[in-house]
């Protein structure tokens, strides 16, 4: 079913909104509200392009964990955003400017999220 930008953009922030809180000691619970946001199966390049990607929801919050062990974002800005056509109108496209903190140094970190959603 096609969604409206609004819809999207509703979409996107609440699953940022729920990433952003998360840290290497978060509770189940916060894990938990992350995971609420994935289907039991995709693809989810954690380790960038060249790492496998995680294909079960549980091996993509077990990567997550991982990676917040070194690794905090500290700011995401969202750039542009769009709708995605060729899908339906289920998929987003957001261009990120993004501040991390990796091992403890502040990094700019510009990224794009593919995200596809299947359900309202």
């Amino acid at each position: 079913m096609p969604f409206t930008d609004e819809q999207l953009h509703k979409k996107l922030d609440a699953f940022h909104d729920d990433i952003a809180i998360l840290t290497s000691t978060s509770s189940p619970g916060d894990f938990n509200d992350f995971a609420n946001h994935l289907s039991p199966v995709g693809l989810w390049y954690l380790g960038g392009m060249i790492v496998p990607p995680a294909t079960r929801r549980e091996d993509a919050i077990s990567g997550v964990k991982d990676l917040l062990k070194n690794w905090q974002l500290k700011q995401k800005q969202r750039i542009v955003i769009v709708r995605a056509v060729a899908n339906n109108a289920t998929t987003a496209i957001a261009e990120m400017n993004n501040k991390l903190e990796i091992a403890g140094e502040p990094l700019n970190f510009p990224e794009i999220d593919i995200a596809d959603f299947n359900d309202a």
